[in-house]
């Protein structure tokens, strides 16, 4: 701490450093008085020795009843007021206006209250409007998109989803803010189109390139029911200098691509079968001197085959890619975990592909090699040909492989993440098929790739630091820039991800055999609590609820007859929670119900768990009432009557009130989840009590 920073104003040093001078006065005018009351030879006068003690223990008396007085009517108001001053820039004026007991420093809190009101509401309210107006801007461009959209870190994790996001996504799995993207979608096309955005960006390439810093891409849902199909753009910083993030907008294609393929397969098969009839045909009408008409008609259908091509291709992903970038991204894929050896040489060439699928069609067939023929080695070349095609080979040292087992390969369905397609539904789209050299020397087998160049192509420059065209700013992502604690007990509470959670039952005695009945939680993030992130169900107790439960409560046997019973219900609970801390009022009571159900449904609650009711009393004394009612009263935490005693109501509530202790527990220097769980361990007393459970 600096020499100069302020200290901390405590009355009972103040009162300390009072003592001494007024012992000392007291005994001087003690001294004084006897001295007065002595006669001359020495012997104390009868008469004045009771008046004389009466005086000293008197004055005595006085001097500490004033420095008793002092204590309580200044120097406590002046701590709480120093405390209440800490609390402005959360609670603003009010924070000092509704200040108790402020004894002799009234006036002076009078003229704190109306300097904060003159100076701080003004911006306060300017600042408040500007937010809102702010927030409501992108919530109305949000909600009236017809794609959906998520905005991520580039550690995958998501910052922000419109309705339309969680709409298309629910069904597969929980999108939640500050939670991984790939709980509900395949990882492998957003890493790979990350990798080739920032391969993009690092290289310069960005600048000259049409797509800029975005990139198209096609991906599956995590259960592979699914599949979108969207955009992926990179964010800058404010400086337009480091990656900091990437925004996807999408929709939904499932139904559409299963239409596409069904099309495209009969498609396929139809211009096949043409194929086959009109060579029938062209031999029969030699014969019939028809050789020029049937030339034609085989033209026609080889136009048709181009057109056929062009209109389903069409629909994917595909662009220019740096023949480097696409080797790289095999020889990382590594799906299998066989650790290949992917080498890659040649001279780089532009290529025009839907890169994800290449790169993933390649991974299918060198470790299909590798099984079938022990190869852990390869190497992957580019060259140029002509009529704008390049060769991609893919060598190895060994046998070749058979035109049956490569088909076989091709028809295998590959990863979900790519939807319902075959490394063959591949090279139709790309218009190609594999060939295979065998023995091209030294015993080596080259499968060969005939794809397109690219008609664009975008080289390396040196990296632009030039800022991109001003943009209108209508948005800011606090996750952003909140600090990232190496541990979890590092993190400051106000930037804490967490559930707060409550739990109704049959009974208060979970050791005794009473059961779950209702579970509620909604979601803390940033500091914020997320109203749209809850978790609420009902739990079969297989058993019946007790009268006075139904009273409490509100939860009878009929609501909860055709519920999930609890090893089915926990873990879903279990997958809601995720990483992060768990928050409850009296969190001891709750947290034996979840530890007795662990063994039965396979799942452990490990994360750290902050009690409102210890951090209350740390924060505000053991005096006041801690129960959740009494501290929604205090800090005006309000639910409808109906919600009370629910267990998502008293969830909300509880959220609440943590919200409203953090400035609390800053002012007494509780800042992270370490300071909060040690401070709730002081609360030895409440500690023991709630051993009970």
């Amino acid at each position: 701490m600096s020499k100069n920073a302020p200290q901390s104003f405590d009355p009972r040093r103040a009162a300390r450093k009072l003592f001494m001078p007024v012992l000392a006065l007291s005994i001087i005018v003690t001294a004084l008085a006897a001295v007065m009351a002595f006669a001359g030879d020495g012997q104390l006068d009868r008469t004045l020795e009771p008046l004389a003690a009466l005086a000293s223990l008197g004055l005595i008396a006085m001097l500490f009843a004033l420095m008793n007085k002092v204590r309580t009517t200044a120097f406590a108001p002046a701590q709480r007021l120093q405390g209440a001053l800490a609390r402005v820039p959360d609670e603003g004026a009010a924070a000092v206006a509704g200040l108790r007991d402020p004894g002799l420093l009234g006036g002076v809190v009078r003229e704190v209250s109306q300097l904060l009101e003159t100076h701080l509401s003004s911006g306060q309210d300017d600042a408040k409007q500007r937010e809102t107006a702010v927030r409501g801007r992108l919530e109305t461009v949000l909600r009236d998109l017809h794609d959906g959209v998520l905005i991520c870190t580039l550690e995958h994790t998501v910052l922000l989803y419109n309705a339309r996001a969680l709409e298309i996504l629910h069904v597969t799995g929980e999108v939640g803010l500050d939670r991984p993207l790939f709980e509900t979608l395949a990882e492998r096309p957003f890493r790979h189109a990350l990798l080739r955005l920032r391969a993009r960006f690092a290289s310069g390439r960005h600048v000259d390139h049409a797509d800029g810093l975005s990139i198209m891409l096609i991906a599956g849902t995590v259960d592979g029911r699914h599949t979108i199909k969207g955009r992926m753009s990179l964010m800058m910083d404010d400086a337009g200098e480091v990656p900091v993030g990437y925004v996807v907008t999408f929709e939904d294609v499932t139904n559409a691509l299963s239409t596409a393929l069904y099309r495209e397969r009969a498609l396929f098969d139809i211009r096949d079968d043409l194929r086959t009839r009109l060579g029938d045909l062209t031999a029969k009408a030699d014969a019939a001197d028809l050789k020029a008409d049937m030339q034609a008609v085989s033209e026609e259908v080889e136009r048709l085959d181009t057109f056929l091509l062009d209109v389903l291709t069409g629909a994917w992903p595909m662009s220019a890619v740096f023949s480097t970038t696409l080797f790289h991204c095999v020889a990382e894929r590594d799906s299998e975990g066989r650790s290949l050896t992917i080498s890659v040489e040649g001279d780089p060439v532009w290529l025009h592909c839907d890169s994800a699928s290449i790169t993933d069609l390649f991974d299918r067939i060198a470790n299909r090699i590798a099984v079938d023929f022990e190869v852990r080695e390869f190497r992957v070349i580019a060259t140029l040909a002509s009529d704008g095609v390049a060769y991609v080979d893919l060598l190895y040292a060994g046998d070749a492989v058979s035109e049956a087992a490569l088909t076989g390969w091709l028809n295998e369905r590959l990863e979900p993440d790519l939807g319902p397609v075959t490394g063959d539904d591949i090279l139709h789209r790309h218009r190609t098929r594999f060939q295979i050299d065998e023995n091209i020397g030294e015993g080596v087998t080259r499968l060969r790739l005939p794809l397109k160049v690219a008609a664009e192509r975008y080289e390396r420059t040196e990296r632009s630091f030039t800022p991109a065209q001003a943009r209108r700013e209508f948005y800011d992502f606090d996750l952003l820039h909140r600090p990232h604690a190496s541990a979890l007990d590092k993190q400051p509470l106000r930037a804490l991800t967490s559930v707060v959670f409550d739990t109704e039952t049959t009974g208060l005695e979970p050791s005794k055999g009473d059961e779950i009945i209702s579970i509620g939680a909604v979601r803390i993030v940033n500091g914020r609590l997320l109203r749209g992130e809850i978790f609420n169900e009902f739990v079969n107790p297989q058993r019946t609820i007790p009268a006075a439960s139904t009273k409490i409560y509100g939860i009878t046997d009929a609501m909860v007859a055709d519920a999930p019973k609890i090893d089915e219900t926990l873990p879903r609970f279990h997958g809601f929670v995720g990483p992060g801390a768990l928050i409850a009022h009296n969190a001891a009571f709750d947290m034996k119900f979840l530890a007795l159900k662990e063994g039965l449904v396979g799942v452990q609650f490990n994360q750290p768990v902050l009690d409102t009711l210890l951090l209350a009393a740390h924060a505000l004394g053991r005096d006041e009432s801690l129960s959740l009612d009494g501290l929604s009263e205090r800090f005006g935490v309000v639910l409808p009557p109906e919600d009370r005693h629910t267990a998502l109501g008293d969830a909300l509530a509880t959220g609440e009130v943590f919200l409203k202790l953090l400035p609390l527990l800053e002012a007494k220097g509780v800042t992270t989840l370490a300071d909060a769980l040690e401070a709730s361990d002081r609360q030895v007393g409440l500690r023991r009590m709630q051993e009970q459970f």
